[in-house]
């Protein structure tokens, strides 16, 4: 098997090499990616399986095998060798097709991957349901791009305050939630942000120092003063950082 994963171009090669091995496929519907890295003179095999994954260690020197990490069997296989004897049997016959077609080899994975074992970016358009029509229309989209272009070249403010933070965030929302429209920046966030604001609706309004002091001291950290729109397991952030340099 080493010898024929050697035939392939590695993900990476710089210091260790990582390769990406065939799909392992203990079930029809069931396809569970591998990796092998090289790092010295040991090959890490490294199957996912679910929510885990297992690894297979071979010491190449001494001819040693070693077993990392134990997923929850279920009754599926009776040991890591039982396990591995099915990974490694797949891989090697795969890689051995895999070679002789590469063209052949990737459109049959391309036909038969499951939805659920495909990984990668996906347009946002397409996620959109059938025949629902764009949120902004070509008309609306330039004028936004001509919006923001400004922006790249503004300078970063060197100050901020509670005050400004919350008069930033209230542009935010007065843009995509007009019924907020008549209320302060303050009652804004408190009406649509998270609540574990960490300190920041403490500080004094227009103090600065206090801000950055804050700001600096991470005692914020674990809460989400930035959600300015609360969601689970995320919403809408509006989180500063400091320029570099700065």
């Amino acid at each position: 098997m080493f010898g024929l994963i050697r035939r392939i171009r590695p993900e990476r090669s710089d210091g260790d090499v990582l390769w990406h091995g065939p799909f392992f496929i203990p079930r029809a519907g069931e396809w569970w990616p591998t990796r092998f890295l090289l790092y010295r003179k040991e090959l890490y095999c490294t199957v996912e399986l679910g929510w885990s994954a297992v690894t297979l260690v071979w010491e190449m020197d001494g001819g040693h095998v070693r077993f990392e990490a134990e997923p929850s069997w279920s009754g599926a296989y009776s040991s890591d060798s039982q396990l591995w004897g099915r990974v490694l049997g797949q891989v090697e016959r795969r890689l051995a097709g895999a070679l002789r077609n590469p063209a052949a080899y990737n459109r049959r994975v391309a036909r038969r991957l499951p939805a659920r074992a495909r990984t990668g970016r996906i347009k946002r358009r397409l996620t959109w349901p059938g025949g629902s029509r764009p949120p902004l229309t070509a008309r609306e989209l330039r004028a936004l791009e001509s919006a923001v272009e400004p922006g790249k070249r503004a300078e970063p403010w060197r100050r901020l305050s509670l005050r400004r933070y919350l008069e930033t965030a209230a542009i935010a929302y007065d843009a995509a939630l007009p019924e907020l429209r008549p209320l302060t920046p303050r009652k804004k966030y408190q009406s649509k942000a998270d609540q574990r604001h960490g300190g920041l609706l403490d500080l004094r309004p227009t103090d600065t120092r206090a801000f950055e002091a804050w700001y600096d001291g991470r005692d914020w950290l674990g809460a989400h003063p930035w959600e300015i729109v609360f969601g689970h397991p995320h919403g809408i952030l509006l989180s500063p950082h400091h320029a570099a340099g700065a």
